[in-house]
């Protein structure tokens, strides 16, 4: 039986930057880390400190832990989403000047010792600024698949913090079981708009110049497929 690695209602312990990419290694996995709190990719609870003290020991056994302990996943539809967005980026940026990281690279504001992962993020090419932990400073677009178990971190703090970094220019937030993009473009220093996509015929421009058709970014999804059946 799968055993639930997220904290209930326990206050939970308080972990370093390097106890966190230690977690973040040895589980072969994606998590973010805030306020000393290691927190699943896919999820808005912190992982249990019991369960990272343990990944953290000299006992630890990916294999155990992986058959032992349920880690909050990805959807079928935030995965194929994912894909279908990532195919039209590469298609269509400059790859000379942009370069898009798709669900690997860490983001984080220099000295903060925080970190978050985003579902995919674009830079300038040719002036990427890493942290001394190799964390990435400064993105230029930020794009967030919105799920239940994590659109309220996604529209809250991660939100706040991105905005935060001087070089984004553009958050978008894509749900996952509808046509919606939600496209917040940086005016002037700390002022944003918000842009609605929200029909199947309608294309959302992104800042690097992509042009992300909603039924192309959703048509692999299994609502879109169900849709075409009728």
């Amino acid at each position: 039986m799968m055993l639930n690695a997220i904290t209930s209602n326990i206050t939970p312990q308080r972990f370093t930057l390097e106890e966190a990419e230690l977690f973040q290694d040895k589980i072969e996995g994606k998590i973010e880390f805030m306020d000393g709190l290691i927190i699943p990719k896919e999820g808005e609870n912190p992982i249990s400190s019991e369960i990272i003290l343990y990944v953290l020991s000299e006992q630890f056994n990916l294999n155990s832990f992986q058959t032992q302990f349920d880690m909050p996943k990805s959807s079928y539809d935030h995965k194929k989403i994912l894909g279908s967005l990532a195919s039209l980026i590469y298609q269509e940026v400059n790859l000379s000047q942009y370069y898009p990281y798709v669900n690997d690279i860490e983001i984080s504001r220099k000295y903060m010792g925080y970190f978050y992962v985003p579902d995919l993020a674009i830079t300038v090419a040719s002036n990427e600024i890493y942290d001394d932990n190799g964390h990435l400073t400064n993105p230029k677009s930020i794009i967030e698949i919105l799920s239940p178990s994590t659109q309220k971190k996604d529209r809250t703090e991660k939100k706040a913090y991105y905005q935060s970094l001087e070089s984004l220019e553009e958050y978008l937030l894509i749900s996952q079981d509808t046509y919606k993009i939600e496209q917040f473009l940086r005016k002037g220093k700390t002022d944003w708009i918000l842009k609605v996509y929200d029909s199947a015929d309608q294309t959302c421009v992104m800042t690097v110049g992509v042009k992300l058709k909603l039924s192309d970014v959703y048509q692999n999804t299994n609502w879109f497929k169900n849709l075409s059946k009728k």
